[in-house]
């Protein structure tokens, strides 16, 4: 139930870099808070010289899921050319969990290339550098511009934690009066959307600086005085505040774990197109904003699913070699399926990661959560030509619904659900799949759940 913590700190991440919008060659410092209890700062350094703009970024964030602290820290170095704003150079660096990433990227004519270290394995992207705007080059961009009461803009920016491009849009829509350092501050209300993550920030409308942040579950950054937040983010020991279970959604009953159906009455979704919640394993009907869905424990024969998409194949030699040799002794799908699950049942420690998922990680460490194990678990089948994907969505346990990560995998007997994070083959009717779990479809759901009403009917 723990891979959505990865897509909400990306957004928190990705935010980060749109905190201030003006260039006024200072420090910036923001304090970072979850229900009003300081995780973390971020700061902006701006400087400038006849050539270029260096923008410098820096954040660290101590987190709690499901009981577990993680300490999270990023550094960004991006300069811009003055002449055309084009990036000139970037650096980023994550540091949290198990798993540490760099990006080193440098302009090369009319090309940008980027080179990422997860640590276990290197990967190259090139952009053409007219379709590449990464987030301080954004920050800088949307500087320059007067805001105003339709003010609109439209980007689509790479994000590091990703690794791609994510389609991100902000509109004024509206004015609010805030009080900083006992001053009133009149200042425009712009929303930023990425996928289905709605965050409100709140710039002054004389000074253009971002005073503050407001995101889902009580995420908040404001604009602090450095000394303030230093002092007292070093005196936080511990955070009381589980950010997992700020984003439960809680039912009206207690659910039993091995369900084999279960019928539900769901409100708040606001855009119920681009998901994945009809489908295999999950029949729905719609009633005006409400959706009943029914979930059942069962393999299914048919399928508009189309095989031959989950099938890709490009995995590192040692997975491939790791998987065969699994499955070495098996004669059929379903005995393949069945091996690997049971040697990730067996072999992979069940740990709160914060990373990005990548099946070698995985399989090297030999710990992850829902995220890195579904990942592996279909990197296995894939291996052995058996199509599989993971999914996103929904877990039930006890007093409410879980982000989750699980897999869906065809075998001669039809499509099944399986949760190697949870020990269950095949997975229990609980799992309330939302999306697939390529990075831009979770944010489809990321942002809206917060506002999801779920009631068990049957």
């Amino acid at each position: 139930m723990l891979g959505f913590k990865k897509i909400i700190v990306t957004a928190l991440l990705l935010f980060l870099f749109f905190t201030t919008t003006t260039i006024a060659f200072d420090e910036y410092w923001y304090g970072i808070y979850l229900q009003n209890s300081l995780i973390g700062w971020a700061k902006t350094l701006f400087s400038e010289n006849n050539k270029s703009i260096k923008i410098e970024t820096e954040s660290r964030m101590k987190i709690k899921a499901m009981d577990v602290s993680i300490d999270i820290s990023t550094t960004n170095y991006t300069t811009i050319a003055t002449k055309d704003f084009k990036p000139e150079s970037y650096y980023y660096k994550l540091k949290g969990g198990i798993q540490n990433t760099e990006i080193k990227g440098k302009r090369e004519k009319d090309k940008f290339k980027l080179i990422i270290d997860n640590g276990y394995k290197i990967l190259e992207k090139t952009y053409n550098i007219d379709e590449l705007t990464l987030p301080a080059v954004a920050d800088y961009l949307i500087s320059k511009e007067k805001l105003h009461p339709d003010w609109k803009k439209e980007l689509n920016v790479f994000s590091p934690e990703l690794m791609d491009k994510l389609n991100i849009k902000m509109s004024v829509t509206g004015e609010r009066e805030l009080i900083h350092n006992k001053e009133k501050i009149e200042c425009y209300i712009i929303e930023t959307l990425i996928g289905n993550i709605r965050m409100l920030s709140f710039t002054g409308k004389k000074d253009n600086i971002c005073y503050r942040i407001d995101q889902a579950a009580g995420i908040s950054l404001v604009l602090k005085h450095k000394e303030e937040i230093l002092a007292r983010f070093k005196d936080e020991k511990e955070v009381e505040i589980d950010l997992m279970k700020s984003f439960c959604v809680p039912v009206n009953t207690q659910l039993q774990r091995g369900t084999d159906k279960i019928r539900l009455k769901i409100r708040g979704i606001s855009d119920y197109h681009g998901l994945e919640i009809a489908g295999l394993f999950q029949d729905v009907m719609i009633d005006k904003d409400t959706l009943f869905v029914t979930i059942c424990r069962r393999i299914e024969t048919e399928s508009r699913l189309d095989k031959n998409l989950y099938l890709k194949d490009d995995y590192d030699k040692i997975i491939k070699d790791k998987a065969l040799a699994i499955t070495k002794k098996c004669d059929t799908n379903k005995e393949r399926v069945k091996a690997l699950y049971d040697w990730i049942d067996k072999n992979i420690s069940k740990k709160v990661t914060f990373s990005i998922p990548d099946p070698l990680q995985v399989l090297k460490t030999g710990q992850g959560d829902c995220n890195e194990i579904s990942v592996l678990f279909t990197a296995f089948c894939r291996s052995c030509n058996i199509s599989c994907r993971t999914v996103v969505g929904l877990v039930g346990m006890d007093d409410g619904f879980y982000y989750h990560a699980w897999n869906e995998v065809l075998t001669e007997d039809g499509w099944q659900s399986v949760d190697a994070a949870l020990s269950q083959f095949p997975a229990d009717a609980l799992h309330l799949r939302i999306v697939s779990a390529e990075a831009k479809d979770l944010l489809k759901m990321a942002g809206a759940v917060c506002d999801y009403k779920i009631e068990v009917i049957e």
